[in-house]
């Protein structure tokens, strides 16, 4: 992978194209997650027949409720300390205190928002309902326009990394001595030439592009999540170790299976070189028949090599896949408890200060069913990074070859005059005269 960094480096001296691409992936992703958190006003205000500032006025009341149950149980413990020190009440009173200060954080910003969603936003359940399902079509356009944008960036900035890559090998390769040179066959050159340059430039593409906007996507949700409850959200994450344990693997199988597949094709060029450089012997002494029996052998190995990497490639798909229904199983069951008996703890740990709505669980859910998409995507990302690094160890094994021909170091100036040449009785015809 050292290889590829060294290339992939090489785009970032386009500083405005990197930012430009990486800005369009910041907003791709703000509004891939915003387009799933829309769900909760939905499910508990619109479906309820309330707009967004109802919804508001229930939750300022909740929360002040919540405050005023919760003094009582502060006043109730202060009372049991001044009977007795105990450990664990001050343990209580403690928490107590921090569940307060919480409560009080959220009932502060929430009757800051009241004001200005009362001005602006509809009062009436349809009106929100158009409202969101307005705002859901125009950031899908905005999200579409950015991501062709992001498209054409990316694109641009493989190319560019191919175009630079190629000149520079071009240049070194002919100034290397014949003898360093022949080295090396010319199916090999010309292997590195097309095919390895082609997966540096894609591998480059995918890193800048999927691989930076699929990772924003699925942060965003994360954070948007954690704003429902971080610590419901950090439970169903224990899955999340192995798979990544299990990709890692793959990733390296997949990289050692592109480099014995380069090589194959290397092979296969070559003879494709020597077979057609040499028809005319190969017609005089009916080698035919042997010939075909050794591209067949060749071809075959390379299908060998190809057909493992489909099978690398066709098992980081289901893999993280099952990985991820995984979390959305474990999920779904602990936040259905969760609702369904209005509880704010899950196995003695506190999940959220006050019960989940039905309209948060719903939002919580999309924004983690938002993260298999891109985690999907991402599991493509591992085969073209695996075969971009091994395709970058081939060409800097030849990039960095040094000609054997070294100038010395105090060289010899030629005599100013080395006599003359003169051609006698030199005769030249196709024809013999």
């Amino acid at each position: 992978m050292n290889s590829f960094a060294r290339f992939a480096r090489s785009a970032l001296q386009y500083r405005w194209t990197v930012a430009a691409s990486l800005v369009c992936s910041l907003g791709i992703a703000v509004l891939w997650a915003a387009n799933f958190s829309a769900m909760m006003p939905i499910v508990d205000g619109v479906m309820h027949g309330k707009a967004i500032p109802a919804l508001l006025e229930d939750r300022i009341t909740s929360w002040s409720q919540q405050n005023a149950a919760i003094d009582v149980e502060i006043a109730a413990a202060q009372k049991q300390l001044k009977i007795a020190a105990d450990a664990a009440i001050q343990a209580k009173l403690a928490a107590l205190k921090s569940d307060r200060a919480d409560n009080e954080r959220w009932l502060s910003g929430l009757e800051k928002v009241l004001p200005l969603a009362t001005r602006w936003l509809p009062a009436t359940p349809f009106g929100t309902l158009v409202l969101i399902c307005s705002f859901l079509i125009i950031s899908t356009l905005v999200k579409s326009g950015l991501r062709i944008a992001n498209t054409l960036l990316v694109a641009k900035l493989g190319n560019l990394t191919s175009l630079k890559l190629r000149k520079e090998f071009y240049r070194r390769t002919l100034r290397l001595d014949l003898g360093t040179f022949r080295q090396t066959t010319n199916g090999e050159l010309m292997t590195r030439f097309t095919t390895d340059m082609e997966w540096i430039g894609l591998g480059t593409q995918v890193m800048i592009g999927i691989g930076v906007r699929e990772p924003l996507k699925m942060l965003t949700c994360l954070i948007f999540a954690a704003f429902f409850s971080w610590q419901l959200l950090l439970i169903t994450l224990v899955c999340a170790p192995p798979a990544a344990f299990a990709i890692h693997m793959l990733a390296k199988s997949l990289k050692r299976a592109n480099r014995k597949a380069l090589q194959e094709l290397s092979v296969v060029y070559d003879h494709l070189e020597e077979s057609f450089d040499g028809i005319k012997v190969i017609k005089a002494f009916t080698m035919e028949s042997h010939e075909r029996s050794r591209f067949h052998r060749l071809s075959r190995k390379y299908y060998g090599r190809s057909m493992r990497i489909a099978l690398y490639d066709a098992i980081v798909g289901p893999l993280t896949e099952t990985f991820g229904l995984v979390l959305i199983v474990g999920v779904v069951t602990a936040g259905g408890y969760l609702v369904l008996n209005q509880q704010t703890h899950l196995f003695g740990i506190r999940v959220s200060n006050q019960p989940l709505t039905h309209g948060m669980l719903t939002a919580f859910y999309c924004l983690l069913i938002g993260i298999i998409e891109p985690s999907q995507r991402l599991s493509s990302v591992f085969s073209y990074l695996q075969r971009a690094s091994a395709a970058s160890d081939r060409v800097v094994e030849l990039l960095d070859r040094t000609s054997q021909l070294k100038n010395p170091e105090k060289p010899v100036r030629l005599p100013t005059r080395l006599g003359d040449i003169a051609f006698n009785n030199v005769v030249f015809s196709y024809k013999p005269s």
